[in-house]
């Protein structure tokens, strides 16, 4: 289908269905019965692949926002254990690892707002995907429909023919064999046995070759 019927029946879609309910495709058993690989095309493996990343980044933002969490905790003990003044020689390294906690707190700090935002953003973005994927996958499913519609009907007309064709063809073998063995029937009381296996095997002629059809 051109992209522009596409993006046109994309948008309809929209205000039908209820995305939220829509699974996670390549994560539903049903979708993938109904696209093994070797019926997806290139568009759905794309699409296929774009969701499978988000899903995985989904779980990655998480995992790093826990890991700076626990990151941050660690700094800030550590600010607080090295907050007690010490003597004029250590004073300097104190403030110098002081200095450095409060620089990587800082940097943990964008980091987290930067995840944050993009944790708040991937679920939107996974099911605008997974949408584009569901209507990728529809518009495959109904050309599929009705290219076997197309097929059925032209093999159901194919048998329609075919049966006619095999009740004539049963008709005229039936009376080929009937005539057969009449001939042979004719021949054999005017000539006898002896002299009709003699010309049966002159004309390498088998007598029995039909003779489930007497």
């Amino acid at each position: 289908m051109a992209k522009k019927e596409t993006e046109s029946s994309y948008e309809n879609f929209e205000n039908l269905v209820d995305l939220k309910k829509i699974p996670i495709l390549p994560l539903d058993n049903r979708w993938h019965q109904l696209f093994p690989d070797n019926l997806k095309t290139p568009r759905i493996k794309k699409l296929e692949k774009e969701v499978m990343n988000l899903v995985k980044r989904e779980s990655g933002v998480s995992r790093e926002i826990k890991s700076l969490v626990g990151l941050k905790k660690k700094l800030m003990k550590e600010i607080v254990d090295n907050m007690e003044e010490t003597d004029d020689e250590n004073e300097k390294l104190r403030q110098k690892k002081l200095d450095a906690s409060r620089k990587l707190i800082e940097d943990i700090n964008n980091k987290n707002t930067e995840l944050e935002n993009e944790k708040y953003q991937l679920p939107y973005r996974l099911m605008k995907v997974n949408e584009e994927l569901l209507m990728e996958s529809i518009e495959n499913c109904y050309s599929r429909l009705s290219n076997n519609e197309m097929q059925i009907e032209a093999l159901g007309e194919w048998i329609d023919k075919t049966r006619i064709q095999l009740k004539r063809n049963v008709v005229i073998k039936q009376d080929k064999t009937d005539e057969n063995n009449s001939i042979y029937g004719y021949m054999h009381d005017m000539l006898g046995h002896e002299v009709m296996e003699i010309f049966d095997r002159e004309h390498n002629y088998d007598k029995n070759k039909f003779k489930e059809e007497k």
